[in-house]
């Protein structure tokens, strides 16, 4: 059974990260769905004290279990996925989206799409029948963000194509605020700015975040038309009450796993989505 991946996307500054992390403190052993983290590391037997000990303190703790996930796993998706990687490359390499001095902003898109190459084979190869949150994903990629309303053709060109390649998730969790100046707040009160914003005075960013969601707008209605449920979230509301509703979405997605056939129960299940929060 493939997987019922549910990515985490929204315009930057708007809490994802922060719901991620919440949501992921909130998982126990039982939990009728996973994350990537836990799905790479297998419980130690007790009697393999130091370990199981390690485990259970990090769990305690809230840290991360695994560091990294291994490389082998993105060299095998792209060795799978070889037409959606060739087309990401080639996107990242087109001078009308990055000029010559842009060359950090390159890297920094390769390294997060391998990353998500890794994160997404991982799940596919290790994810039981439990729904898989993962923070981001395919849909929440930099190299697609420009000012999109002057390229709209273009972006609806690359998008539809990008989105034929791309495996999409299961469901996705939308976040955003409706006050963009709040979602500025948020960016400068970071510890780290991250490279895509540096240097930018606040009408830069303003823009910035205009273009990510004008961006995953047009994403949103077309991963909709091929089936994907979408819940919206407003990243303003407090992160305990959104985790809430989350669990309370991935529990609906767990107990109509076995109601009805195989089509009934993914249609049964993405009206649920849609019509939950």
């Amino acid at each position: 059974m493939k997987p019922k991946i549910i990515e985490i996307i929204g315009p930057p500054g708007v809490g994802k990260s922060a719901i991620y992390k919440s949501l992921c403190r909130t998982w126990k052993p039982g939990s009728q769905w996973a994350y990537p983290d836990v799905l790479l590391t297998a419980r130690p037997h007790f009697f393999s004290a130091r370990k199981w000990l390690a485990y259970h303190l990090r769990m305690v703790l809230h840290r991360k279990l695994t560091k990294t996930i291994p490389v082998e796993y993105g060299l095998r998706f792209a060795a799978k996925e070889q037409e959606l990687a060739a087309f990401c490359w080639k996107l990242i390499s087109y001078i009308q989206f990055y000029n010559d001095d842009e060359i950090n902003q390159r890297y920094r898109s390769a390294y997060f799409l391998f990353t998500t190459f890794s994160t997404y084979q991982a799940v596919l190869e290790n994810a039981s029948e439990k729904p898989c949150i993962i923070e981001e994903g395919f849909l929440q990629k930099s190299f697609f963000i420009r000012d999109t309303k002057v390229d709209e053709p273009l972006t609806n060109c690359m998008l539809d194509k990008y989105l034929q390649l791309a495996p999409l998730p299961y469901a996705v969790i939308y976040m955003d605020i409706p006050d963009n100046s709040e979602i500025v707040k948020r960016l400068r009160g970071r510890n780290k700015i991250i490279a895509s914003h540096s240097g930018k005075d606040d009408a830069a960013l303003l823009r910035d975040i205009e273009n990510w969601r004008h961006v995953q707008h047009i994403i949103l209605e077309k991963i909709q038309q091929a089936g994907v449920g979408v819940v919206r979230f407003n990243g303003h509301q407090p992160v305990k009450e959104n985790v809430a509703r989350i669990i309370k979405l991935l529990k609906k997605i767990e107990t109509t796993r076995d109601a009805g056939s195989e089509n009934n129960k993914e249609g049964s299940t993405l009206n649920l989505i849609t019509q939950s929060c």
